[in-house]
């Protein structure tokens, strides 16, 4: 979004943003940018939407002395740095988890090939050992021959199978509708009489998948989903399959267009399709329409549309409450530290420091417990959002330590705070 900027000039598609807190350069990508930390210390960071991530790239710079000796002691403080530990201590809320679909997949079906005729022979070698003569030379030759007609219908059925999808597959990777002649061809295809059923089976599922799979890739436009229409009316397929493969496609491009936690309008109106499309009801995607809405109103609040509440903390006249929840400023200590094979480590974690009522105001975010911890939104550069943790960290102007608040739902929180720190 770009809210973390105060004073900024382009050069060609290079940005540097200049604020008290350091210097960035953005390249690129919308929200990426190099930095260089009031402290010294280089950083990575990316992202979009209200969701950042930052990484840091070395070590403070030196306050004094000469630049020879920094560059030097730094390099040897890297090398011999302990490396630092995460633990979990139960401070931040935590993401709610969903109960998993059990039926979420279904497995492929896979063509199965006759089965080999090996026993066959060796049943022959040991019925010419035991067996007195002339009986050795029959038995061979009975099995020789039928060893010969058992090949040929092999391979005869899968000539015949290996056509079938040919057909098939010349079908769904054509652009045009299909063609009366075309039909002709599938229709007799399928009544030969080496067609086994499994084959045409497998290689008629396996056109419509890839049929649907194109949909999803193609956001379910009209040409995608005649394409699939007139593949189910050509094809002789279970309802069952049908709608398990309607259904998982839906669900894979739902994670696709959910997993970065922004729903597009095009992504909303092409989900919207597929589900008219599919005949898909709202009870069988209850959870996915919740996430959507929840979605859509996250896109709201970054396009300025944010709510308003009544909140029960008490409030200046001026100021305008947009959010009133619990919540907690946590503080990162290091936890414990020992040496292992010569190595030694740092494990670092967050503990609670103050905890009473989030509120997020037109005019600042504060915490509420026995007195009143408050940042005004005028000072927010950066709004990173740790969704699994429900961990929102704000990068204020001209301090080099950030501020850790947790909060149940820390992503429309987020969201929140970074439209009213843009606007700033």
């Amino acid at each position: 979004m770009g809210f973390y900027l105060r004073k900024s000039f382009r050069a060609g598609p290079v940005r540097f943003n200049l604020s008290k807190s350091g210097f960035g350069v953005s390249v690129g990508v919308t929200g990426a940018r190099l930095g260089l930390s009031s402290s010294g210390r280089a950083y990575a960071h990316g992202g979009r939407g209200g969701l950042y991530y930052r990484k840091s790239l070395g070590g403070g710079g030196s306050r004094g002395g000469r630049r020879g000796g920094a560059q030097a002691g730094r390099a040897s403080s890297v090398r011999s740095a302990p490396l630092e530990l995460t633990e979990e201590t139960g401070a931040t809320y935590g993401a709610p988890h969903s109960p998993a679909d059990a039926d979420a997949s279904q497995p492929a079906r896979v063509r199965r090939s006759p089965p080999t005729y090996g026993w066959l022979a060796l049943g022959a070698a040991v019925a010419g050992l035991l067996l007195p003569r002339p009986f050795p030379a029959l038995v061979a030759a009975g099995v020789l021959s039928a060893l010969v007609v058992l090949a040929v219908g092999r391979r005869m059925r899968r000539a015949a199978g290996d056509a079938y999808g040919r057909l098939l597959d010349a079908q769904v990777s054509a652009a045009a509708p299909i063609a009366d002649e075309a039909r002709s061809a599938i229709d007799a295809a399928r009544r030969d009489r080496w067609l086994t059923p499994g084959d045409a089976r497998y290689f008629e599922e396996r056109a419509y998948l890839t049929l649907l799979e194109a949909a999803t890739a193609n956001a379910y436009d009209d040409p995608s989903l005649e394409r699939v229409g007139e593949m189910e009316r050509l094809l002789d397929l279970e309802p069952a399959f049908l709608h398990r493969a309607r259904l998982d496609s839906y669900t894979r491009a739902h994670v696709e267009a959910v997993s970065d936690h922004d729903l597009t309008e095009a992504e909303e109106k092409a989900l919207e399709r597929a589900r008219a499309a599919f005949g898909l009801t709202d009870e069988e995607l209850a959870d996915e329409l919740i996430l959507l809405d929840r979605l859509r109103e996250l896109r709201a609040i970054r396009d300025g549309d944010l709510p308003v509440v009544d909140a029960a903390t008490k409030l200046s006249r001026r100021e305008v409450c947009h959010m009133e929840s619990e919540g907690r400023i946590l503080q990162k200590r290091l936890l414990r530290s020992f040496s292992r094979g010569g190595q030694r480590y740092k494990v670092r974690g967050f503990v609670i420091d103050k905890e009473g009522t989030l509120v997020v105001t037109s005019k600042r975010v504060a915490l509420v417990h026995r007195g009143v911890t408050s940042i005004r939104n005028s000072r927010i550069l950066d709004v990173e959002v740790d969704h699994d943790r429900q961990l929102l960290t704000l990068i204020r102007d001209g301090v080099a330590t950030p501020t850790y608040l947790t909060t149940p739902d820390a992503l429309r929180a987020g969201a929140i705070v970074a439209a009213l720190a843009e606007d700033q």
